[in-house]
């Protein structure tokens, strides 16, 4: 592969046609006229043993447009720091400045250290001008890397997830609710995992969105000290409450028929990938937001908010509208968010029933009046029609159908996706369109629109559904309804009864279609 064709991804273009050179957080420190900042390393990666530090970093590509350099690697500078992440090549120890590409991304660099210190690295890439890149995603962070598997042949929806063996989490137990107390059990897993989001609420002044606080997990009327009062119900003011997700770099391998998910959190290799994160303009960002709650039309935007009746029954155009009237970033959840919600969910029930390990969610009446889950925790289920919550979020699944950016279908190409804002997913079109123009194909789905998943499809991007032929009670117990010219929906809705869950979809009307049991979705991803 030339070196032309490996970095054409850096630069991207918009709907229009329009060159969108992606912000890396560069500086040049003094002068404005060095140019633009390389990229970021990839497969940064850190194994501390004792008083040896092993580093390994690719080296980011020159950035070419039309045979043109924008920007040519000059090297890269390794530097660290006691007890926080530098902030720049200065702020700290020089550690090594390679300048040969490539150098470290195989053969690790080892440096030395005094056993125990709390020594923080970052990698600080520079061009031939002397220009900078001071993204976080150059920090070296040690991987935590959880796995499960599971065996597509096995109907059992328990026993055809496993934690394989010599996996981090190998002899973990599973989480799940008690439905005899109501009690939320974690297993051996954990509200400080990696992956775990946290609720949080965001401000939105002058089109400008900015972080302001955390929300006390066990009762969102309050801020994190729980004693402050909180604005989760607020709507004098543009307030959203929201869930905060860090990172998540997933995997996704086969082992003859066996499925091999992986979830850690940094990029161990180029085959984890975390598309989600990834925003319009190529910009690996830090958090990413999903509503708490399913969003209530105040004056014509979509708010996640405590107290308000829920926004339905009308056309998905006008929904994304009022979405997207928040400013830049706002938009409907996308398909790669619920795909990571999906894997995620697996990971720490062991199972592709989430019914049986959560709750059932509201399957056959609805509560239009948001809020009701405040006091719940992260997880919240009955077996019976009741409210449900999920990683924080009040009727994940059931109650209204939550639309998703980036799943089409066509009866002629299959399910389209898209799982990025930008084209780092493999599409070829930056932003997410109801056409499937520029879209990746995960094939046709057979069997019988509006019974359960019995198969679906594995590949680098993640699972889709295949085959619609099986049960409440095996397989993926979720339903999946398709069609010519559609949009995707997820989780079910009141009018479905057990063919709810997390791998429920829809794909069988236009996104201007608008029912009673048609919600909206709401996330931002930062600019």
């Amino acid at each position: 592969m030339t070196e032309e064709a490996i970095v054409k991804d850096v630069i991207l273009k918009n709907s229009k046609g329009e060159y969108l050179i992606p912000y890396t957080g560069g500086s040049s420190g003094g002068s404005s006229s060095g140019g633009l900042p390389p990229s970021i390393c990839k497969s940064v990666r850190i194994n501390i043993d004792g008083t040896s530090v092993s580093l390994k970093w690719q080296d980011p590509q020159n950035t070419i447009l039309d045979k043109q350099y924008l920007c040519t690697w000059a090297g890269t500078k390794i530097v660290k720091k006691l007890g926080s992440y530098p902030e720049n090549e200065n702020d700290g120890t020089l550690v090594v400045d390679n300048t040969v590409m490539g150098q470290y991304s195989e053969n690790a660099y080892i440096d030395t250290i005094t056993a125990g210190e709390d020594w923080k690295y970052c990698a600080f890439p520079y061009s031939t001008n002397g220009v900078y890149c001071y993204n976080k995603s150059n920090r070296f962070m040690e991987a935590v890397i959880y796995e499960f598997t599971v065996n597509p042949n096995d109907s059992n929806p328990a026993t055809r997830v496993q934690y394989p063996v010599g996996c981090t989490n190998e002899n973990y137990d599973f989480a799940h609710m008690d439905f005899s107390t109501g009690a939320w059990s974690w297993g051996d897993w954990s509200k400080d995992n990696f992956f775990v989001p946290r609720p949080c609420m965001l401000k939105i002044v002058n089109g400008v969105t900015s972080f302001q606080y955390y929300l006390y997990e066990h009762n969102y009327a309050y801020r994190a000290d729980g004693v402050t009062l909180s604005d989760v119900a607020n709507v004098s003011e543009n307030w959203q409450a929201m869930l905060e997700w860090g990172q998540v770099w997933i995997k996704f391998s086969l082992d003859g028929t066996l499925w091999h998910i992986y979830v850690s959190n940094v990029e161990v290799d180029e085959d984890y990938k975390c598309y989600t994160h990834r925003n319009a303009n190529g910009v690996l960002v830090d958090n990413i937001y999903t509503m708490i709650y399913q969003p209530s039309n105040v004056n014509s935007t979509l708010r996640s908010i405590s107290g308000k009746g829920i926004m339905t029954n009308t056309s998905g155009v006008t929904m994304q509208t009022y979405a997207q009237n928040n400013g830049a970033g706002w938009d409907f959840m996308s398909y790669g968010q619920w795909i990571m919600i999906e894997v995620l969910t697996t990971l720490i029930t062991k199972s592709t029933n989430v019914e049986a390990r959560i709750g059932c969610g509201r399957y056959s009446s609805a509560n239009n009046t948001t809020g009701e889950c405040n006091t719940d925790g992260y997880f919240f289920g009955t077996n019976g029609n009741g409210r449900i919550k999920m990683w924080g979020a009040e009727n994940l699944i059931a109650n209204y159908w939550k639309p998703v950016n980036g799943c089409n279908y066509s009866t002629s190409t299959g399910l389209m996706y898209k799982l990025s804002e930008d084209t780092s997913d493999g599409t070829t079109v930056v932003g997410y369109n109801a056409s499937s123009n520029g879209y990746k194909s995960a094939g046709l789905i057979s069997g019988s629109s509006g019974g359960y998943i019995s198969q679906m499809t594995l590949n680098a991007d993640g699972i889709f559904p295949k085959v619609v032929s099986g049960s409440a009670t095996t397989y993926f117990c979720d339903g999946c309804w398709f069609a010519n010219g559609t949009f995707g929906r997820v989780g079910g809705s009141y009018a479905n009864g057990s063919l709810d869950g997390v791998f429920t979809v829809v794909v069988d009307n236009a996104l201007s279609y608008g029912y009673a049991n048609y919600g909206a979705s709401l996330s931002y991803v930062p600019r």
